[in-house]
């Protein structure tokens, strides 16, 4: 009842399992109960002490099962709860990315996993996941959030790197041409790379005073091209550019 965590010693190998000893009470350990990877294994297993928990008991035909798999996953419960503890938003972690989803990345912090939303990966904007990480590699992450109750952990990787939207006013203004690289193009624009992770958008109705009907007749990803500030809000992080507005002033 108290699932305890048990030392059993290992008399025999039959078919099917092992038997044990605990306490002078032999009980049996099925092939299914026991964390091996192979049947071969189980020879080395002899007079050996593992930890078990009883999964099992009938009093009236003296039976006593027991399981390793049961142990491991109640140590490996408990390793997470006291890792639970430890935790605190603002800390920084390092983990290794078990698995890219659509919406974001999920990291192993040794025990537990907690995601990195697709919006926490980058300041700059992220189309897939598997634009700024790949599975097995090692990072730094930021704990956002805790719920202790669903055992859920919220990470950022963007908070470890310099925000390029803060003190954009200093850098930038309203009016001020300005040289960019072409990195997306999109229905309704282009977005042109400013600093490393900066972009601003170039509207489709700010590509040319001409009508624009097809963006790539106009621009195309990689080119470099010279734009006007028309729109800061750092708040909202956006950036409104136009290359009509900087032909004007350069003329």
């Amino acid at each position: 009842k108290e699932r305890s965590l048990l030392e059993v010693f290992v008399m025999s190998k039959v078919d099917g399992g092992l038997i044990v000893s605990y306490n002078g009470i032999r009980g049996f350990i099925p092939l299914s109960q026991l964390s091996i990877d192979s049947k071969d294994e189980v020879e080395g297993l002899l007079k050996t002490t593992l930890k078990a928990m009883v999964i099992n008991v009938d009093r009236r035909r003296r039976k006593v099962i027991f399981s390793c798999r049961a142990s491991q996953s109640r140590e490996l419960s408990e390793s997470v709860e006291k890792l639970l503890e430890t935790m605190e938003v603002g800390k920084v972690l390092k983990g290794r990315v078990s698995s890219i989803k659509d919406f974001g990345v999920f990291v192993d912090l040794g025990g537990i996993e907690g995601l990195v939303h697709i919006s926490e990966l980058s300041w700059a904007r992220v189309s897939h996941p598997s634009e700024v990480v790949k599975e097995n590699e090692d990072h730094n992450v930021i704990v956002l959030g805790i719920d202790q109750s669903s055992k859920k952990i919220s990470l950022g990787m963007k908070q470890l790197q310099e925000d390029p939207w803060k003190n954009l006013q200093e850098r930038y203004s309203v009016g001020q041409v300005v040289k960019g690289k072409v990195s997306r193009i999109v229905p309704f624009g282009a977005f042109v790379q400013l600093e490393k992770d900066l972009e601003g958008l170039i509207h489709i109705s700010e590509l040319s005073n001409e009508h624009v009907s097809d963006i790539s007749e106009i621009v195309s990803v990689g080119q470099e091209v010279s734009v006007s500030i028309i729109k800061l809000q750092a708040d909202d992080q956006k950036i409104g550019l136009s290359m009509k507005a900087a032909q004007g002033s350069a003329e």
